[in-house]
């Protein structure tokens, strides 16, 4: 797992990702094995089931993927009635996984994760 220092790194970056769009509600990093590295949301989640259905989601999308050779997986997008969900790829084997209501601008939300993502992969690189 990770150290207490880079465990605390990881929860400022997500803190930071919320703060940058007011319309992330839920930011967590994820194992592919879904363990909650980090997270950080407003809701009353439970964040081991959030850790536990990425996996699955996760391990989905990338057979998906691998069946109709896209290469390898760099995100998945759920869209829903009353917002998107996003998985980024965030260093080997996890994922920054956020939430987002529905009238959030989906280009914005995607950028600030895939920058947010790569600071965290290289918190797994550490």
């Amino acid at each position: 797992m990770l150290s207490e220092v880079t465990g605390s790194q990881a929860r400022r970056i997500l803190r930071e990702l919320r703060a940058n769009s007011g319309q992330i509600e839920l930011a967590a990093w994820v194992s592919f094995d879904g363990f909650v590295l980090a997270s950080v949301s407003d809701a009353e989640v439970n964040a081991d089931r959030i850790g536990a259905m990425c996996a699955s989601l996760l391990a989905l999308s990338r057979r998906a993927a691998k069946e109709v050779d896209v290469g390898d997986l760099k995100q998945v997008i759920l869209g829903g009635s009353r917002g998107v969900m996003l998985l980024v790829e965030a260093g080997p084997g996890r994922a920054l996984t956020l939430s987002a209501e529905s009238g959030a601008n989906l280009g914005r939300v995607l950028l600030e994760a895939r920058q947010k993502a790569l600071q965290l992969a290289a918190l797994a690189d550490q």
